[in-house]
C-alpha cells in the first residue's frame, strides 16, 4: 500500500516537472521571437518610415506553433487547420490595427514631419525607456538591460508556479506582489511610450523604468 502511494506521488511530481519544463520552453521561445521582432523593427525604422507592416505580431505567431507540440505525445492539435483558422479569426475580429496609433496609418510625406514616433503597442514599453533618458548611450544600455531582464525572467523554471496573481494585492505569496508591480510598471511604460514627450511624462517614465528594472531584478534573484 505504501509503495502504491509512493509511486502515485512520484508520478505526480514527474508530470509537474514535465509541465514546468514544457511551459518554460514555450515561454523562452516566445521571448526569443519577441526579441528578434524588436531587432527587426528597430533596424527597419531606419529604412521605412510609418511602415510597421512587417512588425505586426501576426507574422511571428504563425512560426511559433512548434512550441506547443510535445515530442512523443500521442494527442496533439495540428497547426492546420485549427491554429491557422484561430489566427485568421483573431486578426479579423480583434485586429491589432485598432491598437495602433493613427499616425502609423498616414501615408509617407517627405515634406511633413510626424509629431512624434509611435511604434506598435507591444514596443511602447521599451520605446518609453529610450524616450525618457536624454543620453543616447545610457538609453541604449537601459533598453538592452530591460530586454535582458525579460529574457532572464523567461529562463526561471519555477517562476510560472510562483506567479499566483490573486484578487488582493498583499497575499501570502511574496512573489505575487512583485509580479503585480512589474506588470503595472510595464503598463505604465506603455502609456508613457504612446504619449507626447513632455516634462511630466518624462519624470513618470523614469520612475516607472526604475521600478520595472528593480522588480525584474528582484524576481530574477528571488
Amino acid at each position: 500500500m505504501l509503495c502504491i502511494k509512493y509511486s502515485g506521488i512520484q508520478r505526480i511530481f514527474e508530470n509537474q516537472h514535465l509541465y514546468t519544463s514544457c511551459t518554460n520552453i514555450m515561454t523562452f521561445t516566445l521571448v526569443v521571437a519577441f526579441l528578434m521582432l524588436v531587432c527587426t523593427e528597430y533596424l527597419g525604422l531606419s529604412l521605412y518610415i510609418n511602415d510597421n507592416a512587417f512588425g505586426n505580431g501576426l507574422f511571428i505567431l504563425t512560426g511559433i506553433h512548434f512550441s506547443h507540440v510535445i515530442v512523443g505525445a500521442i494527442l496533439f492539435v495540428p497547426y492546420l487547420p485549427y491554429y491557422l483558422i484561430g489566427l485568421i479569426f483573431l486578426q479579423t475580429a480583434f485586429g491589432l490595427i485598432e491598437l495602433s496609433h493613427p499616425d502609423n496609418s498616414i501615408p509617407v510625406n517627405r515634406f511633413v514631419t510626424p509629431l512624434h514616433i509611435v511604434p506598435e503597442w507591444y514596443f511602447l514599453a521599451y520605446y518609453a525607456v529610450l524616450k525618457v533618458i536624454p543620453s543616447k548611450t545610457g538609453g541604449l544600455l537601459v533598453f538592452m538591460s530591460s530586454l535582458i531582464n525579460l529574457a532572464l525572467l523567461s529562463e526561471i523554471r519555477a517562476l510560472n508556479t510562483r506567479m499566483l496573481i490573486r484578487q488582493h494585492f498583499m497575499t501570502r505569496n511574496v512573489v505575487s506582489g512583485w509580479v503585480i508591480i512589474w506588470v503595472y510598471s510595464m503598463i505604465f511604460l506603455i502609456i508613457i511610450g504612446s504619449a507626447i514627450p513632455q516634462a511630466t511624462y518624462i519624470l513618470y517614465g523614469r520612475l516607472a523604468t526604475i521600478v520595472y528594472l528593480t522588480t525584474g531584478l528582484v524576481l530574477c534573484l528571488y
